[in-house]
């Protein structure tokens, strides 16, 4: 199917190139997709996540958690949203 999860965000005060991560947990915090990692500037972003692991699997329905994380200068910045997958 054509379904995703599309997970925009902004990142603001970053004026050189920083680390940037994004991937998809379950809930004991095991790292089941990776959907970003690799360095870039403020602005605007937009991920897609359709569903499935590492191996191209779907995964069962249920609650995930996203983690994102940008590293600055000082220190990081994380946020986690919970997102509930269904079929």
């Amino acid at each position: 199917s054509n379904d995703e999860l599309r997970i925009a965000f902004d990142v603001l005060k970053l004026l050189a190139r920083r680390p940037l991560r994004a991937r998809v947990c379950d809930l004991q915090g095991r790292v089941l997709r990776q959907l970003s990692e690799g360095e870039g500037l403020a602005g605007h972003y937009q991920l897609r996540w359709d569903g499935r692991d590492e191996g191209g699997r779907l995964l069962p329905p249920g609650i995930y958690l996203v983690w994102l994380e940008v590293s600055g200068d000082a220190d990081s910045q994380r946020a986690m949203r919970a997102i509930g997958l269904s079929y």
